[in-house]
């Protein structure tokens, strides 16, 4: 044998030790800060610079893809960080407080020789902060968040560090981004020894170099390609038959549950491939698609909403009949007359009706009382047939357009005050919201008008005659509609925005409150389309005959339509938004009764409002009663079979009340300040309140002590559906068995300083709002789950019976939804204008309602806050639901609702 050389000093050593290094680079990082981030840093690492021989350009360990399938995690990192020449640290707060981080670099420290250990780390910041401070030749650790504290003292001078807290999105991470692809060739340069100019050069000649190969490749084998083209596009159409049938089967399951969400997967059926079966499978679903409709004894010609929008009067031949549009019923005797309708309008406050009829040109005027409508007395002489009327907003004038013209009536005197324009057929009038403008349509124009002056304001010209006309809810647009057109155009420039064609003649159209929705009366139905985008929505289907007049309820709450058909339809809509209830002072605290129907909130007016969670209108409060409590009330919530209302209130008293009537029952229960929160238990027999001192219970009926549990507690929540409750004292929260008084395992350490905690529906979670950030605890495994997530600036939290979404609400008004199990936040809703005082799901998971200072309650769609790109992703890919897409899609289905 020859000699044997051995290597002796650290250099030789650590020389030798490179050679037989498996990986070039380990990635060190937290996973709840960089999961997305890591790996595609890894991606990039391996791809700079690779010949094209090669399958990578640097061996990188990151734990997810260098790990070996062994129980022994730590030996396997171990190895990894062993096996490599350098250490890439991804600075963050959540790295930094890492114990995993911190080991793995304590491990490299004091296993790499001299100053390359150092040398040979590369810093990348993703969050937080880094400041190097010159004088004192180190980190600046008041101000550096992204570093570990053992990293303190370790450099002589700042190192280079790669910035890369700005990327956060899928467009971010790809080194088509030249920011990315820069901040990666940092890393990859000094880890391969090459200048970076070189390395990002010798890259762009590999990758075009692999090209050629590529193509040459390509060249060589078209010629079989094309052989089995036929017969794989015969085997993709035979998979898209497929789907199109799983489609349409689905579509039809829905047709007794979720009709709307069927015609949805019925209409993905024919986009995936027209088959039979999901042809006929959208006609069974917009069959039983069917509109409310409210039926009248003949022609419908037009459909009336009151400001308010729970009052329709549905017009035609003869007839106009009131209905109240929440219970669907009539409100008293039609209105007959000898003559057929040619014109109404009902005032904004719904109190007076006006109309004309044909053979007498005078429009009455009508009085709204409890037995219908009532003859004023008051006419406004015509000498010709009206064809429209509109009240002003303040209900003071009233715009007649017809074959005398446009004339302007002061209801007081009963006299014209001006005209607009020469006489001549006016088909359609309307005033802006603002009461200030006036449109006109005649013949092929619509002319806007100075409603003070009767001076023209503005003409725009159109290819035919206009059949309607109206201007936006914000006065700024008209939508106008002539032949099969619709046209939105701009007050004052005369612009158009959107051209809408239709195959049919477009007799009336009409646009949300919002201007984000346009609905256009279209053959037998309705089409509605998005103003925004310019993309058709959805068809409304159900009439017979042809829709001659369409309209929004003022609130967007509903499209109605007047057909031929003799029946008025009403289509109520699932807005994200769902309704706002007002009281007169700040709202503190809010609760849904179990199925989600009725929402209860109070507040610093010391009273419980009862409201109908689904249409937003009081059913009960205590406003006729004397003051119960003499304070505000700062908790309310039902018991578990919501015949009963618990309140809380800072006079220091609790009080019970009828939930279906909401009056008192009994006296109010006097409390020893302070009192945190209070409960029914004992199958709702007993109330438990908690204060400073401790638990009480106390007897319902004899409203006395019954017992007592001494325990220091500052914050406190009940579940609603089992015996269980939670207190926090001194960072510390403590399951208790509401019944017994007995404490349910051992203290759960938060750690943070608590600000509110709130229990899930079943009574198994619990999530509790530090200062900074939000935590869900699994109260049956005593620990904590699912993502950590921030939140600086809160004030309220709630979390949904399913576990699945959880809310946060801020002292600016905004409520942030978050998906429980990722931490991502699903949308922001900034409706309100001040502090969130208290948040609540409803128990059936369909509602969110946020409490707010600005004396508002909101109560939010679930429908808003579901991810909607899963649907299309399945409609391109043309492949089969799986379970959890299709609990996803019946959960949110982010697009109109149409429901009643």
């Amino acid at each position: 044998m020859g000699p044997t050389t051995v290597a002796t000093s650290p250099v030789e050593i650590e020389s030798a030790a490179s050679r037989r290094r498996k990986y070039d680079a380990f990635i060190s990082y937290s996973h709840a800060a960089d999961n997305r981030l890591a790996p595609e840093l890894e991606k990039a690492l391996r791809r700079l610079g690779r010949p094209w021989y090669k399958l990578w350009a640097l061996r990188v360990f990151r734990d997810q893809t260098g790990l070996e399938a062994t129980p022994r995690l730590w030996d396997s990192i171990k190895s990894g960080l062993s096996s490599s020449r350098y250490f890439i640290f991804l600075g963050s707060p959540e790295a930094a407080s890492s114990p995993w981080v911190a080991r793995e670099i304590h491990w490299w420290l004091d296993n790499h020789s001299g100053q390359q250990r150092i040398d040979q780390m590369l810093l990348a910041v993703t969050h937080g902060d880094l400041e190097w401070s010159n004088q004192a030749g180190d980190f600046d650790w008041a101000k550096t968040t992204a570093l570990p504290s053992i990293l303190r003292d370790r450099f002589e001078a700042e190192p280079l560090w790669v910035d890369l807290r700005w990327a956060r999105t899928a467009t971010d991470l790809s080194l088509r981004n030249t920011r990315f692809r820069s901040a990666a060739l940092d890393l990859a340069a000094a880890i391969q020894g090459k200048p970076k100019d070189e390395l990002d050069g010798e890259d762009v000649r590999q990758y075009q170099r692999t090209r050629r190969i590529a193509w040459a490749a390509v060249l060589s084998i078209v010629t079989l390609l094309f052989a089995f083209a036929l017969a794989w596009l015969y085997a993709a159409a035979e998979r898209r038959l497929a789907t199109s049938r799983k489609l349409a089967a689905y579509a039809t399951s829905q047709l007794s549950v979720n009709p709307e969400l069927g015609v949805r997967f019925a209409r993905e059926g024919l986009a995936t491939w027209k088959s039979d079966e999901a042809a006929e499978a959208l006609r069974e679903t917009i069959a039983a698609w069917r509109m409310r409709s409210l039926p009248h004894s003949e022609r419908v010609d037009m459909v009336l909403v009151d400001r308010d929008g729970h009052e329709a009067l549905v017009v035609g031949g003869r007839h106009a009949q009131l209905w109240d549009l929440d219970a669907r019923r009539r409100i008293g005797p039609p209105l007959t007359q000898p003559e057929s309708f040619t014109a109404a309008a009902l005032s904004p406050d719904g109190a007076w009706l006006a109309t004309a009829v044909s053979g007498d040109y005078s429009i009455h005027l009508w009085r709204g009382s409890k037995d219908g409508w009532v003859d004023s007395g008051q006419q406004l002489p015509q000498s010709a047939a009206v064809n429209s009327l509109a009240f002003a907003p303040d209900g003071k004038f009233l715009l007649s357009g017809g074959v005398d013209g446009a004339i302007l009536w002061q209801l007081d005197s009963s006299q014209p005050v001006r005209s607009f324009g020469a006489p001549g057929i006016v088909n359609q009038v309307a005033f802006d919201a603002t009461g200030k403008k006036v449109l006109t349509a005649q013949n092929n124009w619509v002319r806007v008008w100075d409603a003070g002056t009767g001076r023209l304001l503005q003409t725009v010209e159109h290819e035919s005659d206009v059949h309607s006309a109206a201007f936006s809810g914000d006065s700024t647009h008209v939508v106008s509609t002539n032949g099969n057109r619709v046209r939105l155009w701009e007050v004052g420039t005369g612009a158009t925005q959107r051209v809408f064609d239709h195959e049919d003649t477009v007799m009336s159209a009409a646009l949300s409150l919002d201007s984000d929705l346009l609905a256009v009366a279209h053959g037998n139905g309705v089409r509605v389309w998005s103003v925004t985008s310019g993309e058709w929505v959805t068809d409304l289907n159900g009439h017979a005959s042809e829709v001659e007049q369409v309209t929004f309820a003022p609130n967007d709450r509903a499209i109605l339509s007047a057909s031929q058909d003799a029946t008025a339809g009403v289509w109520a809509l699932t807005p994200n938004l769902v309704q706002t209830v007002r009281q007169e002072k700040a709202a503190y605290a809010v609760a849904f009764s179990s199925d989600g129907m009725r929402l209860v909130s109070a507040g610093d007016d010391r009273q419980v409002h009862a409201w109908n969670a689904t249409r937003g209108y009081l059913e009960w409060d205590q406003s006729r009663q004397a003051d119960l409590h003499t304070l505000r009330i700062k908790l309310v919530t039902f018991d578990t079979s919501d015949q009963l209302i618990l309140t809380l209130s800072d006079d220091n008293t609790a009080r019970v009340w009828q939930a279906r009537t909401g009056k008192p029952l009994g006296d109010a229960i006097l409390l020893d300040p302070p009192v945190v929160a209070a409960g029914f238990a004992r199958g709702d027999k007993v109330l438990v309140t908690i204060d400073g001192d401790g638990l009480h219970w106390w007897d319902l009926q004899t409203r006395q002590q019954i017992s007592a549990k001494k325990y220091e507690v500052q914050l406190a929540a009940f579940s609603r559906r089992n015996a269980r409750l939670v207190t926090v004292a001194k960072d510390e929260l403590t399951v208790w068995d509401s019944d017994t008084g007995e404490p349910l395992g051992a203290l759960l350490n938060v750690k943070t300083s608590v600000r509110a905690v709130a229990m899930s529906y079943a009574g198994d979670r619990a999530v509790v709002l530090g200062e900074d950030q939000a935590q869900v605890w699994d109260l049956d495994a005593r620990k904590a789950v699912g993502p950590v997530i921030p939140t600086v600036g809160m004030t309220a939290v709630a979390l949904s019976a399913d576990l699945q979404l959880l809310a946060t609400g801020a002292t600016d008004g905004s409520v942030d939804v978050w998906d429980a199990t990722s931490g991502i936040r699903l949308t922001t809703i900034k409706d309100h204008t001040g502090k969130i005082q208290a948040l609540g799901f409803s128990p059936n998971g369909q509602f969110l309602a946020s409490a707010s200072s600005d004396t508002t309650v909101l109560i939010h769609s679930r429908i808003q806050f579901a991810p909607v790109t899963e649907f299309r992703e399945i409609a391109d890919q043309a492949r089969p639901l799986t379970e959890v897409e299709r609990t996803k899609l019946n959960d949110g289905l982010g697009w109109l609702g149409l429901v009643w």
